[in-house]
């Protein structure tokens, strides 16, 4: 509830980067032309969406063992406050969407790992064949590493 009166509207964020900016779910950032030159605005944001999506992190974390994997994910890369504060975010994010859409909240969804590739050929353009075999290699390799599965 406390998530809902503090929103109140969803509509008036028209991307989700500008609702976690508000949640305080993301840190300010000041840069020009490419330089950082300053850290600035950390107290900007709602407090009470902050600690109420740190409060749904923890309590997601209790007795879900898909949470607590997508977590240990997140602590082989960054520390373990950090991880939870990334934890809070995509929370943030998941519920956004489910406001924005209308919809219910699917796990499977939630825990899906988004992959981006980036093919750079030096020689020559690619066919659309090599491309397709390559998409296919990177799939297939994907696969076998991760156990994960190409959502269509």
């Amino acid at each position: 509830l406390t998530i809902l009166y503090e929103i109140h509207d969803i509509t008036r964020f028209e991307r989700v980067q500008e609702f976690a900016s508000y949640a305080r779910l993301v840190k300010g950032r000041h840069e020009s032309a490419g330089k950082v030159v300053g850290g600035g605005g950390a107290k900007q944001g709602n407090v009470h969406l902050k600690w109420a999506f740190s409060e749904a992190a923890v309590t997601f974390l209790r007795q879900n063992r898909e949470g607590q994997r997508l977590k240990a994910r997140f602590d082989r890369r960054h520390r373990k406050g950090q991880a939870l504060s990334m934890l809070a975010h995509k929370i943030g994010r998941a519920v956004y969407h489910m406001l924005a859409r209308h919809t219910t909240f699917s796990m499977e969804r939630f825990l899906s790992l988004a992959i981006a590739v980036t093919i750079q050929p030096r020689d020559k353009t690619m066919t659309d064949a090599e491309i397709d075999a390559l998409g296919a290699k990177i799939v297939a390799e994907v696969s076998k590493r991760t156990g994960g599965v190409l959502r269509g």
